[in-house]
């Protein structure tokens, strides 16, 4: 799954008006580490991304910039159930994304 985290954090850092020196204090990691998270190089631990959702103030969701897969739409929900329970549906659905 590729997320969006390079951008998100920047828009983050952006609307904190936070530099990433002041973020790499804050985690107490190196700028170089904050750049290459930018850069999308690396991705941060597993506790640094709860670090930094703690710090920004938004969901995990949000801060890798992927859609939450428990917020569906009643469109999505009656397609997943569809697929769920038609096999007709099922197969139809299985060859468009083969």
């Amino acid at each position: 799954m590729k997320t969006r985290l390079p951008e998100q954090l920047k828009k983050l850092m952006n609307k904190e008006d936070m530099t990433p020196t002041e973020l790499a204090d804050y985690l107490k990691v190196t700028t170089a580490t904050i750049s290459r998270w930018l850069t999308g190089s690396i991705t941060p631990r597993l506790n640094t991304l709860f670090e930094l959702c703690e710090l920004f103030k938004v969901d995990v969701y949000t801060l890798l910039g992927i859609k939450d897969p428990n917020n569906l739409t009643e469109e999505e929900k009656n397609i997943i159930n569809a697929y769920r329970n038609d096999a007709e549906f099922k197969v139809i659905v299985d060859r468009i994304i083969k």
